[in-house]
């Protein structure tokens, strides 16, 4: 083998380590971010609907953090469990609240929308305030996570390390380094 082909082959050896290091990376980077942000009180969910759009517009990641009912404050956009609808978590803004008794008693309303929510939660309950939103990362994961990139990612990786098997059995030994006794 010629030494511009060799050198050519360890280049290329050398880019797709960095690559996978970076890529490897990355994932452990947003496994932690993920775990210590869950461990701190936030959650991440995608918007589905288009209720809040200007402001959190379909496939915007919410990210929320957990906080007592006390401490909302009209104008904030919070997550809570609608009981009107099945108790699904809706993100809305708050349009008014009133403690009674045990209870905080809200009304939230969706920018888009025209109809408001009235809904409570008892003083000792939590519900979620909007800490920050990530644009259309929500599309994103949605695409990743549908079934048929799922099973190219597996065919993917499969055909990967079948590549990596047989180059390392087919591999012929590299005679130009002469043993040394």
């Amino acid at each position: 083998m010629t030494r511009r082909r060799v050198g050519s082959r360890l280049l290329a050896h050398r880019i797709a380590s960095v690559c996978a290091t970076g890529v490897l990376t990355l994932l452990v980077a947003l496994m932690a971010v993920l775990l210590v942000g869950s461990l701190l009180g936030y959650r991440a969910l995608t918007t589905r609907s288009g209720s809040m759009t200007p402001t959190i517009r379909v496939g915007d990641v919410v990210v929320a953090t957990s906080v007592s009912p006390l401490s909302v404050r009209p104008g904030q956009i919070v997550t809570f469990r609608d009981p009107a609808l099945d108790q699904q978590l809706v993100t809305h803004r708050v349009v008014s609240i009133h403690r009674v008794g045990r209870a905080v008693d809200f009304v939230t309303k969706g920018d888009a929308n025209l109809v408001t929510e009235h809904w409570s939660v008892p003083v000792s309950g939590h519900l979620g305030r909007k800490a920050f939103v990530i644009p259309r990362l929500g599309r994103a994961v949605a695409a990743l996570s549908s079934k048929s990139v799922r099973v190219a990612a597996l065919a993917l990786s499969a055909l990967l390390v079948a590549a990596i098997g047989l180059r390392r059995i087919w591999r012929q030994p590299d005679v130009s380094v002469a043993p040394q006794h």
